[in-house]
């Protein structure tokens, strides 16, 4: 699994009350989109520019684009002013299973 790209739908500046509208291409191989979650984990940002306090915020799937390749979309909201930062994460997810996020399958976005 691989966040293959993360694109700012509209780019610019946005105010507080509006939303970050992403389109997100991954690579999952043969996995099934059913099989994993892909979520934008936001927050504001330290002096050293790592976010804090993350919250996740669930992608939902758009369409498979062949080969493994998928497209998912969705937004962060921007409820705060000041520096503010996000990553894309693809995680497993099964509605009866507990404890995924340590499988160490976790596959996070890196520019």
């Amino acid at each position: 699994m691989k966040v293959e790209s993360v694109e700012d739908v509209h780019p610019g500046t946005r105010h507080v009350g509006e939303g970050l509208e992403l389109a997100v291409v991954v690579w999952l191989g043969g996995v099934r989109p059913a099989d994993v979650a892909v979520e934008a984990c936001f927050g504001p940002l330290t002096a050293a520019r790592e976010i804090e306090r993350a919250k996740p915020v669930a992608l939902a799937h758009e369409r498979s684009l062949g080969t493994g390749r998928h497209r998912y979309v969705g937004s962060i909201p921007c409820q705060r002013s000041g520096m503010q930062g996000f990553t894309v994460r693809i995680r497993p997810s099964h509605p009866e299973a507990c404890e995924l996020m340590t499988t160490g399958l976790v596959a996070w976005w890196r520019e």
